[in-house]
């Protein structure tokens, strides 16, 4: 049985700002379920309607080092039209509730760039911040601006 785990910032019915959502929510139930078990892992936005929020099932909580305080890092499931969905709950201080720039994201790591920090195939959580609160020697994650990579995503 191969794993698939479609990481999104959005997902119909429960959080949507563009097409990803619309993707994500059809996409994981063409694949053959005898062969791939498929799940697809979300923010848990505050702005999920209650009626899923109801329905979701505590799996798990952790607490990430992140700078000088310990994050909280929530993870609750509940079963949609076939698939297992994954809910991230991070509590923090958001400055916009904006959900096109989610406050955290997952990434899997395709480049040998980081390691031995960051191996390939690594999944990583990465938490929004402002620029005078990065310092250095912090591994970050940004859009390229160099049209050599124009629309990647680098975490360097």
């Amino acid at each position: 049985m191969k794993k698939v785990m479609f990481m999104a910032s959005e997902c119909v019915p429960f959080i949507k700002t563009g097409g990803l959502a619309d993707v994500v929510v059809s996409l994981p139930k063409y694949f053959d379920k005898s062969e791939y078990d498929v799940r697809v892992m979300i923010p848990k936005y505050t702005s999920i309607p209650e009626e899923f929020k109801n329905c979701m099932e505590y799996v798990t909580h952790f607490y990430l080092e992140l700078a000088w305080r310990r994050q909280y890092v929530g993870i609750f499931k509940m079963e949609f039209c076939g698939v297992t969905f994954y809910f991230i709950d991070m509590i923090c201080n958001v400055k916009s509730g904006n959900p096109k720039s989610p406050l955290f994201g997952a990434y899997v790591i395709i480049s040998p760039s980081m390691v031995p920090t960051i191996k390939v195939e690594d999944a990583i959580v990465i938490m929004r911040k402002e620029p005078d609160e990065l310092k250095k020697g912090d591994i970050i994650t940004f859009l390229s601006s160099d049209p050599r990579y124009s629309g990647l995503t680098i975490t360097h």
